[in-house]
């Protein structure tokens, strides 16, 4: 049976989530399944930890964007990143 969301909580993401945020992103864009899929259009993978972790330490240094991850059990299970684009207006 699936578990209940409020289980669920959100924090911002941090340098020891990436392995497990990569992972979470390549599946929702380029696996089975995923809420989303690219891989008609795209190969290879959607993002590396690499690229994950220059996006949690910049966002750790700016008000401007943020990174966040879904978690359920101290596990992260999803995730968002919010980038502003003006004084009304962010993309997600």
């Amino acid at each position: 049976s699936k578990k209940a969301l409020e289980t669920v909580s959100v924090a911002r993401a941090t340098p020891e989530m990436i392995p497990e945020l990569t992972q979470i992103v390549n599946w929702a864009y380029r696996g089975e399944g995923g809420w989303t899929t690219e891989s008609d259009i795209l190969t290879g993978r959607r993002t590396t930890e690499q690229e994950l972790t220059e996006i949690v330490a910049r966002c750790s240094s700016t008000a401007d964007e943020a990174f966040f991850a879904a978690i359920v059990d101290g596990k992260p299970v999803g995730c968002v990143r919010v980038v502003k684009e003006s004084d009304c207006e962010a993309e997600i």
